[in-house]
């Protein structure tokens, strides 16, 4: 397998330990064996990225296994990206509260009265509008650039999508 070719630091092995450690303060324990299949995952997710040898970026992919219940998805996304890189947790944040707001935008009951679903459509592409400000005031680094384009366009595409429906441009 090419993953096993990819090279693991002792900068990798250390934030993965302080990222144990963040998760146990918060009652998230993974098994000794999670934590080795982590390994896999770190380097796969540096070789996908085309790299030889994997950064403590790596460890943002163990968000998505490190939770033993759903419920506990959010806080590990969370500690996990905080503690990994800032950057990304920032990111997540924005993509959160841009997720919401265009959800209440796009809600069918808001859009039952014309006016009033203008009102919060208006409202939604001020905050949406906010989002993007935050998102363009984040440093991106190599390992953060294409994420944060992505917010970027995510966020766009809930604005144009809010904008066309409160203009009736589509329904």
């Amino acid at each position: 397998m090419q993953t096993e070719k990819v090279a693991l630091p002792d900068e990798v092995y250390i934030a993965l330990v302080n990222l144990r450690e963040v998760l146990k303060k918060e009652n998230i324990i993974a098994s000794d064996r999670r934590y080795k299949q982590a390994l896999s995952l770190i380097k796969a997710n540096a070789y996908l990225g085309g790299r030889a040898k994997a950064t403590p970026d790596d460890l943002a992919i163990l968000q998505h296994v490190l939770w033993g219940q759903p419920s506990e998805y959010k806080m590990v996304q969370k500690l996990v990206l905080t503690t990994v890189n800032p950057v990304l947790s920032k990111i997540q944040e924005l993509l959160d509260v841009a997720k919401e707001v265009y959800h209440q935008a796009m809600d069918p009951n808001a859009q039952k009265d014309k006016e009033a679903g203008n009102k919060i459509g208006f409202e939604a592409t001020v905050k949406l509008r906010r989002v993007q400000e935050d998102l363009g005031k984040l440093a991106a680094t190599p390992d953060t650039a294409k994420v944060l384009d992505d917010a970027r366009a995510k966020v766009k595409a809930y604005s144009d999508e809010i904008y066309n429906v409160i203009t009736g441009i589509r329904k």
